[in-house]
């Protein structure tokens, strides 16, 4: 599946009045116009066990595939969205493996289970 939106980051979420978070309306935005996407070209498609999935970022659009996969790759006691480890140690390890984790443009990820 191809988005014809311009590829975004998420952007982090702000402080409002009373000090509580938001997300940032451009985010909300992209985040709608991702799933409006997938709404479009796949339809109401929605796996219900593990995934797979791929991206492809390109300067005016990004290239989508989503499968499902035949059995859990999560290890045992491990919690969390897996997109959010990748992203605390690309952060960690700015300044130290690389001046920033903008440098970073592939990431083979997976989970596996414990043997």
């Amino acid at each position: 599946m191809k988005l014809y939106v311009r590829p975004q980051t998420k952007q982090r979420p702000r402080l409002g009045k009373r000090r509580k978070a938001y997300t940032p309306k451009a985010t909300h935005e992209y985040e709608v116009a991702v799933k409006q996407g997938w709404l479009d070209q796949e339809g109401p498609t929605q796996y219900t066990g593990p995934v797979g999935m791929s991206l492809i970022i390109r300067g005016d659009h990004i290239e989508v595939e989503v499968w499902e996969l035949e059995e859990g790759h999560r290890p045992k006691g491990i919690r969390g969205d897996l997109d959010n480890y990748v992203k605390v140690v690309c952060d960690g390890l700015n300044g130290v493996a690389y001046l920033d984790d903008r440098q970073v443009h592939y990431i083979d990820l997976r989970f596996e289970k414990d043997e």
